[in-house]
């Protein structure tokens, strides 16, 4: 009888660890559309740079997932929002036009309260 119960305590804790792996958060990509030498000056940790003339190429070397959370910016939100247009063209349903980089580091200086 002790044996069961420690059998059952096993998969149900086993069953608990699987569940907590399938509801874990999907990736963000944070996609650059500027120029590589603005990417240069500064971007965002972790954001790969895809200039937005050619993200309809390019997009495949970051994720093929036509569900990813994908995240655009640029300078001001203009070549974003091009960039956004042609991978919502190309069946993306999950890309957000995050619009320029100086206002993202702002709000994020903000939630850390670092804004000056």
């Amino acid at each position: 009888m002790i044996e069961k119960g420690r059998v059952m305590k096993s998969l149900l804790s086993l069953f608990l660890v699987l569940c907590g792996l399938s509801v874990q958060a999907e990736p963000i990509h944070w996609i650059d559309v500027r120029t590589s030498f603005e990417y240069k000056l500064g971007h965002i940790e972790g954001a790969a740079n895809i200039p937005y003339d050619v993200i309809g190429d390019e997009i495949s070397r970051i994720t093929k997932d036509k569900n990813a959370q994908i995240r655009l910016y640029c300078r001001s939100g203009n070549r974003s929002g091009k960039a956004f247009t042609t991978l919502q063209k190309m069946g993306y349903t999950q890309v957000t036009n995050e619009g320029g980089y100086s206002s993202i580091i702002e709000k994020i200086k903000a939630q850390k309260g670092l804004a000056e």
